[in-house]
């Protein structure tokens, strides 16, 4: 089955780009370093989940952005009890504490849509857009290490969110290399994003090294002349009088 021929909800035998591990169809694009980090290093196949490195930010190709609709009150709910397992996991098994990432949420909430939107489960868009792209289209000066898992399962009624929260991120710790992203030493941030249509609910986790942004730094402060021995104040107030002659009258 090719990565894109997933048009129904119900789930399919795995993927080659990852693993059907219980209920949830799975898929990992393995921690790899993105921007001038990773400069002339090559790409080993990230379609396929491996270690990957990627050389500096690249053209994207015209992917169709979905919009940003509001989202419910259930997927809320689900996306924080995701953030909390995530935590959870992590801090059980030794990892950093991850930081929740505004940009790295968008990036996965449009991503969770697209897949929604055009029927297809995979790291790679239809135009064969990835992490690196969709990271580089709204940061392009991100220098980092990025790793992204995805998930889909059908929509069970009977389950609340705690109880969908935990099962995705235990079928992501059950399979090497999900958990081998989740538990990165080197992820600092990271951000969910979830949609479902319905009938399935589609889950994209994308962890990083560094914040998707950095604010500029604040300018530096004017120094103090009075504090600088030896400074001569400039400044047109304190410049000292011309000196001019006197013309004697009649002279």
């Amino acid at each position: 089955m090719s990565e894109n021929s997933l048009k129904t909800p119900e789930i399919r035998p795995a993927l080659s780009l990852g693993r059907q591990l219980g209920a949830f169809l799975l898929g990992a694009f393995i921690a790899t370093a993105v921007g001038a980090a990773a400069h002339a290093q090559g790409d080993r196949n990230p379609a396929r989940g491996q270690s990957t490195t990627i050389e500096g930010p690249s053209e994207t190709t015209d992917e169709a952005e979905p919009e940003d609709a509001p989202e419910t009150d259930e997927i809320r709910t689900l996306r924080k009890a995701l953030y909390k397992a995530v935590r959870r996991a992590r801090s059980s098994s030794g990892a950093r504490h991850v930081e929740q990432d505004e940009g790295f949420e968008t990036i996965a909430r449009r991503h969770a849509l697209d897949m929604v939107e055009r029927g297809y489960m995979a790291h790679r868009s239809p135009e064969g857009d990835g992490p690196r792209e969709r990271v580089y289209a709204i940061f392009p000066d991100f220098v980092g290490i990025a790793g992204e898992n995805i998930a889909m399962r059908s929509i069970r009624p009977d389950e609340d969110a705690d109880e969908t929260a935990l099962a995705a991120v235990e079928a992501w710790m059950d399979s090497p290399p999900h958990r081998k992203n989740m538990l990165d030493q080197r992820h600092g941030h990271v951000g969910i994003g979830v949609a479902d249509n319905g009938k399935a609910t589609y889950i994209v986790m994308l962890l990083a090294s560094e914040p998707s942004y950095r604010p500029p730094p604040p300018p530096e402060p004017r120094p103090d002349i009075e504090s600088i021995p030896g400074a001569e104040d400039m400044s047109t107030d304190s410049k000292p009088a011309e000196n001019k002659a006197e013309t004697a009258p009649g002279s």
